[in-house]
């Protein structure tokens, strides 16, 4: 059990058993009552928290809860799933030129994403871009590549 040690704006405060702050949101929204535990160290981290729940109650999320989503949501390319993306593109009529350079665009580029070497970005209110790549180039300027829906 929590040992209540303070408020705080967003709600109160305890103690955990190694006797740091720990900081409780608590608060009300269109009747709704919600009451988490925030990962804040500090208390700036937890007014930035606070903001960030204040800004969309119901769709805040912990740093663990938004890390441990974007993992569920992640697409792995394998084997099979770029083999299902080239069939899917010969039934689409692309050219087998097209097809070709895609797979080796895709190997090559696959490869710098699964080692960590770009920043991917899903764009989900863009009518025809699906998603933005940007790679650091050796030269150190910034490549960017856009996604279309195709």
């Amino acid at each position: 059990m929590p040992q209540w040690n303070g408020q705080w704006p967003g709600g109160r405060t305890y103690l955990d058993r190694h006797g740091n702050t720990r900081w409780q949101l608590e608060r009300m929204h269109n009747g709704v009552r919600y009451s988490r535990r925030l990962e804040a160290r500090n208390e700036t981290e937890a007014f930035a928290e606070l903001a960030l729940f204040d800004r969309d109650p119901d769709a805040y999320l912990t740093k663990s809860e938004a890390a441990r989503k974007a993992a569920d949501e992640a697409v792995f390319m394998d084997a099979e799933l770029v083999a299902r993306f080239l069939a899917h593109l010969k039934a689409e009529g692309r050219t087998e030129r097209y097809r070709r350079n895609m797979r080796t665009y895709l190997g090559s580029e696959i490869g710098r994403i699964a080692r960590g070497e770009c920043e991917l970005e899903v764009l989900n209110n863009h009518p025809e871009i699906r998603g933005v790549v940007r790679f650091i180039h050796k030269s150190g300027r910034v490549h960017t590549q856009s996604l279309d829906g195709q």
